[in-house]
């Protein structure tokens, strides 16, 4: 965080990546969220806040 302007293609790819991959209900979960991935473990996993807050910090350094 602060190292690359928000406007820099990899900051706004990064975003465009973890909200097409790893966002679902408005949260961001720690792993994929494709029902085609498999880590192993029984169940459906939580959305995790910290992930969450860092995509809503990164969205607001891109001034979009």
């Amino acid at each position: 965080m602060g190292f690359l302007p928000g406007c820099d293609e990899r900051v706004t790819g990064t975003i465009d990546a973890i909200s097409a991959e790893l966002a679902r209900d408005g949260f961001v979960s720690r792993n994929s969220t494709v029902e085609t991935a498999d880590d192993g473990l029984a169940g459906d996993e939580g959305q995790f806040l910290a992930c969450s807050f860092w995509l809503v910090s990164a969205l607001a350094s891109t001034d979009a």
